[in-house]
């Protein structure tokens, strides 16, 4: 998924409805595959796909393909079926996850098993709240999903702006080689089930308040924790939101739109421009 949304996308979070506890990913139509379709001047041609395989209800895998390169993430889970671990091996690369109670409470990050990213989440009530997030010198805020959960989460323009930062830090060499000191955060707030608002504030550039509306279908990527994928292709879940996002837009006039065909309760397909390039994500489910 070339980038994204939350990165977000990559979009996004945790939300605990009654007893629902964070790490157990359950959906009632599982995904079988992703394709990824790119269209150019009425050429369209398929960027990548993932194809999702399960055992029973638990995702085991998530296999790659992007062009002539195949590369697969496996999901690790506790003797409770609960997600602790996310990994790429071929990369190196790989995901912590530690829960506190019924939620999620610390991501981490690595990379050739240096920690590289820290989330810090944060809750007010049962719902997400703050998301802070630091990382060391050589961490490398990238626009592809296997090297930031934050792909599931925010958008692409998010993570440029985060780019950006990264390069004035770098400039200004007040960056720390130590997890001593937070790089940035997000807040989130709610509309009933969906997130309606993230206000991104970094300490150098201040903050950027992004806004968000859904349609009225299901969410197949709702509680879905598996943040580390080697994909380069972009499109928006909000992945702790009930419903599907339709609209994203920020307080300087960046605004996006997405636009879906369905299966049922569920998207088949989910297309937005950028431009003059059409980028559509067809969902399979078994």
């Amino acid at each position: 998924m070339k980038n994204l949304f939350l990165v977000l996308g990559i979009a996004i979070l945790f939300v605990v409805a009654g007893c629902k506890k964070d790490g157990y990913y359950r959906p009632q139509q599982k995904i079988s595959k992703i394709t990824y379709h790119t269209a150019l001047n009425d050429t369209e041609f398929v960027a990548s796909s993932e194809t999702w395989f399960w055992d029973k209800d638990k995702l085991q895998k998530i296999v790659n393909e992007d062009g002539s390169s195949v590369s697969t993430t496996e999901f690790v889970y506790n003797n409770k079926g609960r997600l602790i671990r996310v990994e790429n091996k071929a990369s190196g690369e790989y995901t912590l996850y530690e829960y506190q109670g019924t939620k999620l409470d610390e991501v981490s990050m690595y990379r050739g098993g240096v920690e590289v990213l820290d989330f810090d989440i944060k809750y007010k009530g049962n719902k997400l709240s703050v998301i802070k997030v630091k990382y060391c010198d050589d961490a490398d805020v990238s626009l592809n999903r296997k090297n930031n959960p934050l792909s599931y989460i925010c958008s692409q323009e998010i993570l440029q702006v985060m780019e950006g930062n990264k390069a004035v830090r770098s400039q200004t060499q007040t960056h720390r080689k130590e997890f001593d000191t937070w790089a940035y955060s997000i807040a989130f707030e709610w509309k009933g089930n969906n997130i309606s608002k993230m206000i991104y504030t970094d300490e150098y550039e201040g903050s950027t308040v992004y806004y968000l509306s859904y349609d009225e279908k299901l969410n197949p990527l709702k509680d879905f924790l598996g943040l580390v994928f080697d994909d380069g292709y972009e499109y928006d879940y909000i992945f702790k939101s009930k419903n599907n996002i339709k609209v994203m837009s920020d307080d300087y006039g960046w605004q996006r739109t997405y636009e879906y065909t369905y299966n049922g309760d569920y998207p088949a397909t989910q297309t937005h421009s950028v431009s003059s390039v059409k980028y559509t994500a067809c969902f399979e489910y078994e």
